[in-house]
């Protein structure tokens, strides 16, 4: 299974038309940090994706990016196929070891994807508690 990092940023822009400057030194500021990494970098609808790295080096990775100003988050994510079977069986595989109550939120990046994401939380909460819930 291969892995993504997801970075995430927030306001790092003022007023005006001075947006593109911002996001643009961001940009380069990250691909300056991580120059010693073997990996692609991807601009994606207001993120950045990491992928195509040793699995390794998530870690020194991580804390390269935990330096950098602007950066609202970055998460570790594995990557499956867009499809509703793939996306809970991978849900279930990651609650399979977790104790206590839990919530599931997604988020529809990709708007083709048939099921809203309220439905989407909905349906794998359903899988997960029909699985291991009391």
């Amino acid at each position: 299974m291969s892995k993504v990092i997801i970075i995430r940023w927030g306001e790092i822009y003022l007023k005006g038309k001075n947006r593109g400057h911002f996001e643009k030194m961001l940009e380069n500021n990250i691909k300056n940090s991580l120059s010693c990494f073997d990996l692609k970098f991807v601009k994606i609808s207001g993120r950045y994706l990491v992928k195509d790295f040793d699995e390794y080096l998530i870690d020194d990775i991580i804390s390269k990016l935990s330096k950098i100003s602007g950066i609202h988050s970055i998460s570790v994510c594995d990557i499956v196929k867009s499809n509703f079977e793939e996306i809970s069986t991978k849900a279930v595989d990651i609650a399979k070891d977790l104790t206590g109550t839990f919530k599931v939120e997604t988020n529809r990046a990709d708007k083709t994807f048939p099921i809203s994401s309220v439905e989407t939380s909905q349906m794998l909460g359903g899988e997960i508690l029909s699985l291991y819930g009391k």
